[in-house]
């Protein structure tokens, strides 16, 4: 086949496969407690809804605008959460990541959107407020002493940027001998690595520091049992068996099958040999669209087994389907 026939139809095959899968929203008048709720998106559509940024918060509000109930999201609060802030392929062997030293009581702090943890020079842990400054104490996985103690205070979030600029990441402890070591060094107080992202989304979507976050004011104020509703684009926290309106999203799949006119310049090339060969061009333009992992593409095989039928013009057709698929969840 000519490589600008090809071209070409890798051209008018894509020229529309931007729009061929969209997400909806679907607004469930029906009150229902979260974990009720949860149950009929997931049996009737993909799941409670996801919110992941301003442009979709906003529209979310827009359709709400003349409503004064409230909705329930899918998010909801996850007391014991807690994870760290280094995530290196091989650091952690089996079960390492688990381990823990808390100080008895602990943890305790049932609120916010993030709550972060300090060791004492005991070796024991506790969590609290993450915009608390405090020292802290950072891993270099290139130098020989590993842990280093940075006497200076910052809020978590701020160490956590100074230790993955000079060094590699706040420290993570993987048993109780590098928690002595910590220990040992500290003078008071400090922050490791450790901490809580508090909400978490129905779907399995992770959620980090850095989230978006739509809270009104003042919230949230607790997390163990409860669960998020949104009413005029805010968020709020209630009580997880309260019952409200929810609202689920769906995964639209749009089929499309497009028909293409080729001109076959050599006559000794079947066309049926090299339909793979076309299929990849497809899909290699698409990769550099960053649109591959959205749209499957397949040869629709005629009713006499063949993909390719010759015209009266004496010009080659064949048809390409597209079929746009939902991402798999986490």
């Amino acid at each position: 086949m000519d490589g600008k026939a090809v071209r070409r139809l890798v051209i008018v095959g894509l020229c529309i496969l931007h729009s061929c899968c969209y997400q909806v929203t679907i607004i469930v008048r029906e009150a229902k407690t979260w974990t009720e709720a949860q149950s009929y998106c997931r049996e009737n559509h993909n799941d409670l809804l996801t919110i992941n940024n301003v442009e979709e918060s906003t529209m979310l509000g827009d359709s709400l605008r003349n409503s004064d109930k409230e909705f329930w999201l899918g998010l909801y609060g996850n007391f014991y959460n807690f994870v760290w802030s280094m995530v290196q392929e091989g650091f952690d062997e089996e079960g390492q990541a688990e381990y823990s030293n808390w100080q008895r009581s602990q943890p305790n702090l049932d609120k916010g959107t993030i709550n972060c943890v300090n060791i004492a020079t005991t070796g024991e842990w506790s969590d609290t407020d993450c915009w608390l400054e405090l020292p802290f104490v950072c891993y270099n996985d290139s130098s020989a002493n590993r842990y280093l103690f940075v006497d200076q205070t910052m809020n978590w979030t701020n160490a956590q940027t100074h230790c993955r600029k000079h060094h590699t990441d706040l420290a993570s402890v993987r048993n109780e001998s590098e928690n002595n070591e910590i220990g040992s060094i500290i003078q008071s107080y400090s922050w490791i690595g450790y901490h809580r992202v508090s909400w978490m989304w129905s779907d399995g979507q992770a959620r980090h520091v850095h989230s978006f976050n739509n809270w009104g004011t003042a919230q949230p104020a607790r997390v163990r049992g409860y669960c998020a509703t949104t009413k005029n684009g805010k968020w709020t926290e209630r009580p997880c068996s309260d019952k409200y309106f929810f609202i689920c999203n769906e995964t639209m799949k749009k089929h499309v099958r497009i028909k293409v006119v080729l001109t076959k310049s050599d006559s000794s090339k079947n066309l049926e040999e090299i339909q793979d060969a076309i299929l990849r061009q497809f899909n290699e333009i698409m990769k550099k669209n960053q649109i591959s992992e959205q749209v499957r593409l397949k040869w629709i095989e005629q009713p006499d087994g063949t993909i390719y039928q010759k015209t009266e013009e004496q010009e080659w057709t064949e048809k390409q389907d597209f079929d746009c698929v939902p991402p798999a969840l986490p």
